[in-house]
């Protein structure tokens, strides 16, 4: 900030003086400010694309001084071509070529799309140019055909360096301060470059004071971007992405481009014919309408797909990847609603499988596996298409079931021991397992049954059953439901009730009822 205050405050002083005090006041706005930023950049620390464009701005400095001495002593006139214009050049394409590898180092992987819209995108600009170059320089107030080539180079130059910077700062890698001021320095050396072609055709002194003034501020902004870019140590990392801002805003700048060029070519006080430069528009503006469409379309795909990427994500998270089944992730949620105001009466049953570690011992995991599988499907298959069946963990499961009354829970859960306990068949073993159920209710009021206490109370109702249990057949008890106001005293060591099965579960061999007297 210090050596920009430095450059406006002296390139001002030179805008309002002339002769020597000039000459003075603009090689203090520009000498000493670039020389403390370019003098940071060290080869040893430094990078090549960053070393060329502080040497290029360098040239920049070198070219005005030599520019200003010659003028000064009467060597040159102001709208005469000079060893300063090489000069400039040369300072141009170091300048770009550091861009460019700035381009090449962060956009390798879309470089050639990229750089199809921006030569696309300046074609109106370099027809701009040949017409500016080829029209007759009788008319011209005795500019060469040089000079115009020279005045028309500089402006072109410094759109061509200005998208590509407007690229770079655009880039997902290089989000940096360093590229806003390199950005806002081309920026004003554009500006300055076209008053110097207008002033050049048509000659106007003031102008020219004014434009070398701003022209040290521009400098030092350029050179403060390289010096800040050249300080940051950043990875190699390079963008994938097709859409990202930096396309978007090369297109959309091409899009003020084209019209720009008429106006400029239909400026007074030489008009050139614009039919080539509106042909040129016309070209560039349906290019980039149709790259537009394209990344509009990319940019939809990709939507769509992020859309079934991320509801894929959500299966994964709330999904039990070998059951299918809900897994404990969304038991809050279901649970939550359970204890809404207009909830109805609703039953937890707690399932468990009775002695699996044997059969992932005696028949190996796959079996395990078989079994887990299966019984998740005879659940399914069993309970009502409202009810919701949750994998816990290991060999527990949960199923909720709302609007239901208890006797209608006690039926389903032994209708759920009996079909756990049909045959399974793996390869040629025939897999026989049972089950232990607890059911608690919850009656949909938090304070006499909260749904968290309701999962502990079907917990502790399973287990008591799985200890009546015969090891060959399940059981089912079920917990008390406890009295309102005491609903926080419900712990998974609470007391299960006594079993209620149907008859026909009661007349099988084998399975016993739970009695919570025993």
């Amino acid at each position: 900030m210090l050596c920009c205050g430095w450059a406006a405050v002296f390139g001002a002083v030179s805008m309002h003086t002339t002769g020597a005090v000039h000459l003075a006041a603009f090689l203090l706005a520009a000498w000493p400010p670039l020389v403390a930023l370019l003098a940071t950049l060290r080869p040893i620390d430094a990078k090549p694309h960053w070393i060329r464009m502080g040497t290029g701005v360098g040239l920049f400095l070198v070219a005005a001084t030599v520019e200003a001495v010659l003028r000064f002593a009467g060597l040159v006139e102001p709208a005469e071509e000079s060893v300063a214009d090489l000069i400039y050049l040369s300072g141009y394409l170091l300048f770009a070529s550091g861009v460019l590898s700035l381009v090449f180092r962060h956009g390798r992987d879309d470089i050639r799309a990229g750089l199809i819209d921006g030569v696309v995108m300046l074609l109106p600009a370099v027809v701009l140019l040949a017409e500016f170059v080829l029209h007759d320089p009788s008319q011209s107030d005795g500019a060469t055909w040089p000079l115009r080539l020279l005045a028309a180079c500089y402006p072109l130059l410094d759109v061509v360096l200005l998208a590509a910077l407007v690229w770079l700062a655009a880039t997902p890698t290089l989000t940096r301060a360093h590229l806003g001021l390199l950005a806002t320095g081309m920026g004003l050396n554009l500006l300055a470059n076209m008053a110097i072609a207008v002033e050049v055709m048509t000659p106007n002194e003031p102008m020219r004071r004014v434009v070398e003034g701003v022209l040290p501020l521009t400098w030092t902004l350029l050179a403060a971007g390289v010096a800040t870019g050249a300080a940051v140590r950043y990875g190699r990392q390079r963008t994938n992405e097709v859409v990202h801002w930096g396309r978007v805003g090369v297109l959309g700048f091409g899009a003020i481009l084209g019209p720009l060029t008429i106006v400029v070519a239909a400026m007074p006080p030489e008009p050139l014919e614009v039919i080539w430069i509106s042909t040129a528009v016309v070209i560039s503006s349906s290019w980039i309408v149709w790259r537009m469409m394209l990344l509009a379309r990319f940019l939809g795909v990709t939507t769509n797909q992020l859309a079934r990427a991320r509801q894929e994500l959500q299966v994964q998270a709330t999904h039990d990847p070998l059951t299918g089944l809900l897994n404990r992730a969304v038991l809050d949620d279901v649970l939550g609603d359970l204890e809404r105001p207009d909830a109805r009466p609703a039953a937890l049953l707690s399932i468990d499988l009775d002695h699996f570690k044997s059969v992932n011992d005696t028949y190996g995991h796959a079996a395990g596996d078989r079994v887990l599988a299966c019984t998740a499907d005879r659940l399914r298959s069993v309970v009502r298409p409202s009810d919701l069946v949750l994998r816990m963990g290991g060999d527990e499961f949960l199923v909720v079931m709302e609007r239901i009354t208890s006797p209608e829970a006690n039926k389903l859960a032994a209708r759920i021991v009996r079909a756990v306990e049909d045959p399974i068949d793996h390869g040629d073993q025939s897999l026989r397992i049972a089950c232990s159920v607890g059911v608690a209710m919850v009656e949909g009021d938090p304070e006499s049954a909260p749904a968290a206490g309701s999962v502990a109370r079907a917990d502790a109702a399973m287990y008591q059953a799985k200890r009546a249990g015969t090891g060959a057949s399940g059981a089912v008890a079920q917990a008390p439901t406890p009295e309102k106001g005491h609903g926080h005293a419900d712990t998974p060591h609470a007391d299960p009730g006594s079993v209620i099965a149907d008859d026909e579960h009661k007349r099988r061999p084998g399975n016993r009822e739970v009695d919570s007297s025993r």
